[in-house]
């Protein structure tokens, strides 16, 4: 159901009205103004939804190399400004596996700009710092993912003999080898991961 041209301008206008909910306007008429303005309403909630996420982490001394692909899709036409990571990151490369797109800054954090709808593949790749008491000690770092309902995190260290620690894992297997140590977890809707490692 849609309203004619000249009765949206009414229902907008109405909208912005300063009314008294207790005036001595009939509960009938501002119950149909009310319900005029849901039904013009679009049902769609969000203007995208991210499906799987699969982050990547490899340490170098103090620095950690992040990937991550992203499953999505977009639901509307016109360009839709979808959330990639603080701004605080090093940000080396970011690609989506079609269509027009671009990268802004705003507020604190990296967008990516999509101007069609669709369903598309996002590779991502940034820089941290972790901290570290001393060289070769314990250490931890924290970053910003893009949050799904299904998400997996794998995280290496070219380090043996440590235990390595993901929250807030669901599950946390490793893997360890003579010159290295991999952590493998299966991550909660979360919207961030940190990560932290002890000599075991």
């Amino acid at each position: 159901y849609s309203l004619p041209r000249e009765q949206e301008g009414r229902v907008g206008a109405e909208l912005y009205k300063d009314t008294d909910v207790q005036s001595n306007e009939a509960p009938a008429v501002a119950g149909t103004r009310l319900a005029s303005v849901s039904m013009v309403e679009s049902p769609i909630v969000s203007s995208y939804a991210i499906y799987k996420t699969d982050y990547q982490a490899e340490i170098e001394e103090y620095v950690v190399t992040v990937k991550g692909s992203v499953l999505f899709e977009v639901f509307k036409k016109g360009w839709t400004k979808l959330p990639l990571v603080k701004s605080d990151v090093g940000l080396i490369d970011v690609s989506i596996n079609k269509g027009v797109s671009f990268v802004i800054a705003e507020g604190g954090k990296y967008y990516l700009m999509i101007d069609k709808p669709g369903r598309y593949n996002l590779d991502i790749e940034f820089l941290i710092k972790a901290k570290r008491e001393r060289e070769s000690g314990p250490g931890s770092f924290n970053f910003e993912v893009m949050p799904a309902p299904i998400s997996q995190f794998e995280f290496t260290m070219p380090e043996s003999g440590v235990e390595i620690f993901v929250e807030p894992a669901i599950k946390v297997e490793l893997k360890k080898e003579p010159k290295k140590t991999i952590a493998w977890a299966v991550m909660p809707n979360t919207n961030s991961i940190t990560v932290r490692w002890t000599k075991a």
